[in-house]
């Protein structure tokens, strides 16, 4: 007896080593990408956008719109508001939720497959730095799937059914206050609560506190304009209101040969996990086929993982509506590793195999992301936050706190850095452009013409800022809502025709752009402009 507990002790020793050596790997790790990631627009917009709603600048919906689900404004809005204006703040707030997550699914694991298996999932999911680095990123990545990861885990306790469905319920109206992308994760759980018989009024509950959720969250950003609102809300489903004489964007559609291209750009990021997962599920498949009916019932929660998997493949990858990207993998991957080392470890762990396989695709996924330079600047060179940050002193120096800066290119990173205000299109980038000669109806939007940024420089603006190499290309969109013709050199020449008449050149500030945005560690110049009124 005394040796077999001298024996757990020294298991549960050598387990606390490995988990305690991959908590400084994870540190380390996020602490990485938290620092060093490169940065894209994306991010910056929904940390400028949430601070500015938050902080009461922008009423959503009567001055600016809310394109997204609304809960990044409450997470990203309070964390700043207390700690002020930084992309830093943003990613630490997710890299904390991405902590989270993996602490549900080693839970969630541990249940169904023992706890080294559990760790091994865990590490799997940081073996892709890609992954790692976007869930690290003020995205909405970690924010949609934390909620998901605990209403899974939440499905696994053993306690009250209609105590589940109220959890339950709640977390996936946070989920879908996150994305509304998640909105299979739903459906799928309610064809699983139908599979195992679960009482009506269970999923009646479970239904009520999704939809309370959702109406509780939504309710605070309707109110500035009702109608605008709910037809964003549901313009991913489809246009009305008043937006249904907008044209498609060019991120609607998809044409076969734009399906092979994004689908090939997701097999090849993420191979091993599509391997593993895929490979395993058939060999279960093949192994149960003869019982399958008694498997089904007495294995629904894998099932359920399994088909949550898929269904989350088909709608983010084979959607006609929406043209698909490699970075959607990063809402649904954790259940797909969830499934693939629960089926290893249950049903597969004889096999020694696939425990070899899986063991080796850890390893070389490791070894090969570690050059990842597409995700990661050089430790040696200036990060991308580090050039903002120097131009965002340079305004910050230059300008008032009270001050009101227009830029319709990358320079709204500064801006938004530098703690000071643009107007409420503009945090968009030059994403809301609209090349319209109704005013009123860009207006009715939220988005902006030419005639209104033209309005702003001439009264409005006290500084301009641009981004010298690039602003005259970005001056439009062409490639989102159209536009871009013959008469675009004209307004070209009209904005130089009135920063030369009405401004007064301020200075200039080298490579202080994300390295995405300019040419390597050159290039990137911010030019600032004060009004003389």
């Amino acid at each position: 007896m005394f040796r077999l507990v001298k024996l757990k002790n020294k298991k549960d020793f050598i387990f606390f080593v490995f988990v305690a050596a991959f908590f400084i790997f994870f540190i380390f790790q996020v602490s990485m990408m938290v620092f060093y990631r490169e940065s894209w627009v994306d991010e910056l917009m929904h940390l400028f956008k949430s601070m500015s709603v938050f902080s009461g600048d922008f009423v959503p919906f009567k001055d600016i719109i809310v394109e997204y689900p609304p809960l990044y404004l409450a997470v990203f809005g309070i964390f700043q508001y207390l700690f002020g204006p930084s992309l830093y703040v943003g990613r630490i707030v997710t890299a904390c939720f991405y902590a989270l997550i993996l602490f549900l699914m080693f839970l969630v694991a541990r249940k169904f497959a023992g706890k080294w298996w559990a760790l091994s999932g865990v590490v799997f999911m940081s073996s892709n730095f890609l992954l790692v680095g976007n869930y690290a990123s003020a995205g909405f990545y970690s924010l949609a799937v934390l909620p998901l990861m605990l209403a899974v885990w939440i499905e696994t306790l053993q306690i009250q059914r209609w105590r589940k469905s109220v959890f339950c319920g709640i977390s996936f109206g946070f989920m879908m206050l996150a994305r509304t992308n998640m909105l299979p994760a739903i459906l799928v759980y309610i064809v699983y609560l139908f599979f195992l018989k679960i009482n009506a009024r269970d999923i009646f509950i479970f239904l009520f506190f999704v939809i309370l959720t959702l109406v509780l969250g939504y309710f605070p950003i309707v109110l500035g304009d009702p109608a605008l609102a709910i037809a964003y809300i549901f313009a991913p489903f489809h246009n009305f209101g008043p937006l249904k004489n907008l044209p498609p964007s060019t991120i609607i559609g998809l044409s076969f040969s734009g399906f092979l291209e994004i689908f090939t750009a997701f097999l090849k990021e993420y191979y091993s996990f599509l391997l593993l997962f895929i490979s395993s599920v058939a060999a279960v498949v093949y192994q149960n086929w003869r019982n399958k009916n008694e498997f089904l019932k007495k294995e629904s929660f894998y099932v359920f993982l399994v088909v949550l998997s898929l269904v989350f493949i088909v709608t983010h990858y084979c959607y006609w509506r929406l043209k698909g990207n490699v970075y959607y993998a990063n809402y649904f991957m954790p259940i797909i590793v969830l499934a693939a080392v629960i089926g290893l470890a249950r049903f597969l762990r004889k096999e020694v195999c696939f425990v070899v396989i899986f063991a080796g695709i850890v390893i070389l996924n490791f070894a090969i992301n570690i050059y990842r330079t597409d995700v990661l600047s050089s430790p040696l060179e200036e990060t991308d936050i580090q050039r903002v940050e120097r131009g965002a002193r340079f305004i910050k120096n230059n300008t008032e706190e009270s001050s009101r800066i227009l830029s319709f290119d990358n320079s709204i990173y500064h801006i938004f850095t530098a703690g000071r205000k643009t107007y409420a299109p503009l945090i968009n980038r030059n994403f809301l452009y609209f090349p319209v000669a109704d005013t009123e109806t860009v207006k009715r939007l939220r988005f902006y013409n030419f005639e209104m940024l033209k309005q702003w420089f001439v009264e409005d603006a006290d500084y301009v800022a641009l981004q010298k190499e690039s602003w005259r290309d970005m001056f439009v969109r062409t490639d989102h809502w159209g536009g871009g013709g013959k008469r675009d050199d004209e307004k070209i020449n009209e904005i130089y025709k009135i920063l030369g008449e009405q401004y007064e050149f301020i200075g200039s500030e080298l490579n202080v752009y994300p390295r995405k945005y300019t040419d390597g560690n050159d290039g990137g110049t911010l030019l600032l402009y004060k009004h003389v009124k």
